[in-house]
């Protein structure tokens, strides 16, 4: 079976504090930071899949099961006068029918903020990014949800 690893940027420890710098910017900058239009978007995304051989197997000994992929999301697009934020969530919940022990969620997020702290003088940008990868392109991808490409980016 293929083994998955988590990817984060260098910027990923930061992301926490990062993410509290560019609010607590939004916040110092008043309607600065508002003056402009703000979108959040929310989407929810189902798939369903039949696999009639999850672990790749040779013929004979096949493992089947119906999979289905949950994944709930929410974006943040907007531009003020100070602050500027792009970001994408989307956990995706992995469930198999008769295989539960396989079953995984998997976390997805990629986002990037700007702001200036101190109006001409102070400036703060941050960016990140969890997704998740193969570490071993031998083995077998049953595992993987009915949308591996996306899911393995």
């Amino acid at each position: 079976m293929r083994q998955f690893k988590k990817n984060r940027s260098s910027a990923a420890p930061l992301s926490s504090f990062a993410a509290s710098l560019v609010f607590a910017a939004a916040a110092g900058t008043g309607s600065d930071a508002l003056a402009e239009q703000w979108r959040v978007i929310p989407r929810l995304t189902i798939e369903q899949a039949y696999n009639d051989n999850i672990d790749l197997t040779r013929k004979g000994t096949e493992t089947s099961d119906f999979i289905t992929s949950i994944s709930p999301g929410l974006g943040v697009r907007g531009t003020g006068r100070r602050l500027s934020l792009n970001f994408d969530y989307d956990p995706e919940q992995i469930l198999f029918w008769k295989h539960g022990n396989r079953d995984e969620l998997r976390q997805r997020f990629r986002g990037l903020g700007n702001a200036e702290l101190i109006e001409q003088l102070l400036f703060f940008e941050a960016s990140g990014s969890v997704n998740q990868q193969f570490v071993n392109n031998t083995g077998a991808i049953g595992a993987s949800p009915p949308s591996t490409p996306r899911g393995c980016e």
